[in-house]
């Protein structure tokens, strides 16, 4: 029987049967290398200059991780119990030896890893320094101590000749970390840059293996003294073939001097073996540190230069992102421009029928706005096309003068009202020029509109003539083949320092945020590029404060060219429109009485439509200022208003600027100021808190966000005046209340009652009412507190200390009808007020020993001569002031004995629930319990006693409340 199919046998290896296979392959491997070093690499008068199986054991360790470690156990096993016997000083002896070498090599590892990266072996210098120090210096001392102080401890040598044993034993390993480690570890990473070089440069392979071979052979066999011959190559190979050949040198030199020296060959033999290890030695020590150093100077270099290449290519990227998006960008804005001015002109010439004025000037600045816009939109396509040479030239013959009529009407919107003469000097019959027609005209839109930009006053002059070639300047000659045109300006002039770059992209010559004149600055840059596409140059002279001459050359044209006049009449026509009108002249909007009044400031008049068209709907004050001078000059004038809108990039002085100045003399909440500019980077909003300014708005401006946060700040200030109007109110009332207070005098009226009397209001004052006024021969005293704090609630206080007073002129004397006409008096001037106030009152007449009380307030608390304590309930004896018309069946009276030593203590709820800094209220058992200890003072004395106890309780909480207390005490 036969079968088709074909059955695949595999056994693949788990990760602990991969790692043991390491673990036998590192520990056999260190077994053998070792054994050939001590059987090839040591002197004949004993020891080694090089121990290799140190290097091994950490380059498997760094490669293949800690679980190597076994594999140094294991090796080192093997080594030592091949070397000596299984007696129990040799088994000691062997452990330590192992010991040490393992330590030496974790050690090592940990260093490594934790000090310098791994992902590329030696590839940073401060890395080789690491390794050098921490792993090839420092970790062999562990191995040379174990091993040096267990033969000392054993007996095997004397002590003198511990140190040299020591350090024989600490360099053999650092030679042997120097020297196998970097190799294994380089190779480690793979070679295949090495081979691809090597296939690249195989001669240069040769000759450098020739080389290495003559020089190792005259040095390490013939005895001359030109082993640093091989410094030299190892720079060239590091250079031209990169860290693994050199690795690769380092190794095989090295190997060969080792082994030359150790069979009495080569520079390094001396009689003195010690003279000869230290010489060889040392040899291999620099040639480690200079080749590992090198190495990793080259493979900084070369990533460096792979981080700059690649940010290249990242910004070339960019850049070509940049120019797409600023081209698609272009394009995509051409539509809605177009319509936005369409139809803003349709609109001015009627199109929906005859409009107001005022919204003609609107349209009329939308329209002007959007031509703006589209003028900068070309140009910024012309410049994407222009840096990637891929603008398209229509040349034919153009009538330069004509063309230049054409450019001036078109322009006369922007000279607007200054007093500037345009000026077209040019020949009328001045040869045709060779241009591409609508290029040649956006030159001329930028140079006329740079010079009317520049000059407020004068003339901007056109005229051209013919020159041989770029030098000559000769008059209307038939032998000219140029034509120069200049355009020259009276006005600002440029400074000699500036004149080299207002050519280049992006440039002014002044671009402060308080500049004087606006612009991209790419309008200059795109003419000169244009003029030399054309093949003409393009220059400036100029002198500040004399105007400029920009003069551009262009080619004469062969043919006549055809003239536009027959369109000129519709362009000058179409023109001379009011697209860009002065701005509406300062005035009032629809306001109402005490509306807000606005100060908007801005050098764009169309931005100050804008924002008198936002506001006009909401009832604000709203005044125009057209720059920061004019802003400051109204507020000197004493014009105040109470927000400022604050254009920041404006002429002479910018908006950080203003606000500055007003800040030296009204605080942020007295006038706040809401900057608004199209700067949007976070230094410049840092820039505008820090001039003083309250709020901050990026331009476009959105309507309902800028209508939110006016509100927001002039709530603000409302509230800040409402907070110093409650200032004055408090105080006033403050006052009220201490001029109403009895005097001491008419404390002291009744011969058989002592009365103290305090009252201290809180910080924001309430309504505590208190007063004694003698009357029939007995006294009528009055206690009361008002709910809320105020104004109102003095006013209240005021009203019941009239009405008590009144009441009693009248010989009103039954409580019942004392109280319910007060309250009837009370309610009806409260009702008039709209205010919710209301009283609680108690009233005490006292008269020969008797205390009547009646009216619901606080408990009083009655202290007997004995010392006993009786708290006197006044709930049921009436109801609060002002709160219903009629309280009449509320009232009720309650007489109190008062014996000769008894005290009543009468108070407002100020003391009881005063709180201290844990939030614990005084309390009413607590004043109870002080009064009920006061036998024997006087009534003065217990009042101050109480009081002293409140503030000591209180501490330095704020008093919230205020606190009045009176003390009656029977004689």
């Amino acid at each position: 029987m036969t079968s088709n199919s074909k059955l695949k046998v595999s056994w693949p290896l788990t990760k602990s049967e991969t790692t043991l296979i390491q673990i036998l392959f590192v520990g056999v491997s260190y077994f053998l290398i070792s054994e050939f070093g001590a059987k090839f690499l040591i002197f004949k008068e004993g020891g080694s200059p090089v121990w290799p199986g140190s290097g091994i054991a950490l380059a498997a360790v760094l490669l293949l991780g800690y679980p190597m470690g076994i594999a140094v156990v294991f090796g080192n096993v093997l080594v030592n119990f091949y070397e000596t016997g299984w007696g129990p000083a040799d088994l000691l002896m062997n452990f330590n030896f192992t010991l040490g070498n393992t330590l030496e090599t974790l050690s090592a590892a940990y260093f490594v890893h934790k000090f310098s990266i791994n992902f590329r072996w030696f590839s940073r210098v401060k890395d080789v320094i690491y390794f050098v120090i921490l792993a090839g210096l420092i970790s062999p001392m562990f191995s040379a101590t174990f091993g040096a102080t267990t033969i000392w401890l054993l007996g095997r040598i004397p002590l003198n000749v511990y140190p040299s044993l020591w350090v024989t034993w600490w360099i053999g390993d650092v030679m042997g970390i120097l020297l196998f480690a970097p190799v294994l570890l380089v190779f480690g990473q793979g070679f295949n840059e090495f081979l691809q070089k090597s296939q690249q440069r195989w001669m240069e392979g040769l000759v450098f293996v020739f080389l290495t071979l003559v020089i190792c052979q005259m040095a390490f066999v013939k005895g001359y003294p030109v082993e640093y011959m091989l410094l030299p190559l190892l720079v060239w190979t590091v250079f031209r073939f990169g860290q693994w050949s050199a690795t690769l040198l380092l190794f095989i030199g090295s190997m060969l001097a080792i082994f030359a020296t150790a069979n009495e060959l080569g520079t390094f033999v001396r009689d003195d073996l010690n003279e000869s290890l230290i010489l060889l030695q040392s040899f291999v020590g620099v040639f480690s540190l200079t080749t590992l150093t090198l190495s990793a100077v080259i493979c900084e270099n070369e990533q460096a230069k792979q981080r700059l290449e690649t940010a290249n290519l990242q910004l070339q990227h960019l850049d070509r992102l940049k120019d797409e998006f600023l081209a698609n960008t272009s394009h995509e804005l051409r539509t809605p421009l177009n319509g936005i001015i369409g139809i803003a002109e349709s609109l001015i010439d009627g199109a929906t029928g005859e409009l107001p004025v005022p919204t003609r000037a609107n349209l009329a600045m939308i329209s002007s706005s959007g031509r703006r816009l589209s003028n900068l939109v070309n140009d910024l396509l012309d410049f994407s096309k222009l840096k990637h040479k891929t603008l398209d030239l229509q040349f034919k013959p153009i009538d330069l003068r004509s063309l230049v009529e054409i450019v001036f009407t078109l322009s006369l919107p922007l000279v607007g009202n200054k007093n500037l003469n345009l000026v077209n000097t040019i020949p009328e019959d001045l040869p045709s020029v060779t241009a591409d027609e609508n290029r040649l005209q956006q030159i001329l839109h930028n140079l006329i509109g740079n010079a009317i930009k520049f000059t407020e006053t004068g003339t901007i002059e056109i005229s051209a003539q013919r020159i041989f070639g770029d030098e000559s300047l000769e008059p209307l000659s038939s032998e000219s083949h140029q034509v120069e045109i200049t355009i020259a300006d009276t006005g600002i002039g440029i400074a000699e320092d500036k004149l080299e770059r207002i050519f280049e992209s992006f440039e002014q010559a002044e671009g402060s945020t308080g500049r004087m004149y606006g612009g991209t600055g790419v309008g200059l840059a795109i003419a000169k590029q244009l003029v030399e596409l054309h093949g003409g140059q393009i220059w400036v002279k100029s002198r500040l404060g004399e105007g400029s001459k920009f003069s551009f050359t262009l080619p004469l044209a062969g043919e006549k060219a055809e003239k536009s006049s027959e369109t000129l009449p519709l362009l000058k026509q179409f023109a001379t429109a009011d697209l860009n009108p002065e701005p509406l002249p300062p005035r009032v909007m629809a306001s109402h009485q005490g509306s807000a009044k606005l100060l908007i400031v801005d050098d764009e008049p169309i931005n100050l439509q804008v924002l008198v068209n936002m506001l006009s709907l909401q009832n604000y004050t709203v005044i125009q200022a057209k720059n920061g001078i004019d802003a400051l000059e109204l507020l000197k004038k004493g014009f105040k208003p109470d927000l400022i809108l604050l254009d920041v990039m404006m002429p002479k002085m910018t908006g950080y600027e203003v606000t500055q100045k007003i800040r030296e003399t009204w605080q942020a909440s007295e006038m706040p100021v809401l900057l608004l500019t199209a700067k949007n980077q976070l230094s410049d909003l840092v820039a505008g808190f820090e001039s003083g300014a309250n709020d901050y708005l990026t331009k476009p401006v959105e309507k309902d966000e800028l209508l939110a946060r006016i509100k927001t700040h002039l709530n603000l200030l409302r509230l800040k005046n409402e907070n110093l109007r409650l200032v004055a109110e408090i105080e006033v009332t403050r006052q009220l209340q201490q001029m109403l207070l009895p005097s001491t005098e008419e404390l002291q009226l009744i011969e058989d009652l002592e009365i103290a009397a305090f009252m201290e209001p809180a910080t924001e004052v309430g309504g505590d009412y208190y007063d004694v006024i003698k009357h029939q021969g007995g006294v009528k005293i009055g206690i009361g507190d008002v709910t809320g704090h105020g104004l109102e609630s003095g006013v209240l206080m005021i009203m019941v200390q009239m009405a008590v007073r009144t009441l009693l002129q009248s010989d009103i004397s039954n409580p019942v009808h004392f109280l319910t006409l007060l309250n009837l008096a009370v309610y009806g001037n409260l009702q008039r007020m709209k205010s919710e106030k209301n009283m609680s009152l108690m009233l005490l007449d006292y008269h020969q020993g008797k205390l009547v009380v009646s009216g619901q307030h606080e408990d009083i608390i009655l202290v007997r001569a004995e010392g006993q304590v009786e708290l006197i309930d006044t709930v049921d004896l009436g109801f609060p002031v002002g709160l219903v018309e009629d309280i009449g069946e509320f009232v009720a009276e309650m007489e109190i004995e008062l014996n000769p030593g008894d005290v009543a203590v009468v108070y407002t709820d100020g003391i009881t629930e005063a709180e201290n800094m844990e939030g614990v209220q005084y309390g009413l058992q607590r004043m109870m319990e002080l009064a009920g200890q006061q036998q024997g003072r006087s009534a003065t004395e217990i009042l101050d006693l109480i009081l002293a106890d409140v503030r000591e309780f209180i501490g330095e909480q704020t008093v919230y409340d205020d606190i009045t207390l009176l003390v009656l005490k029977q004689k």
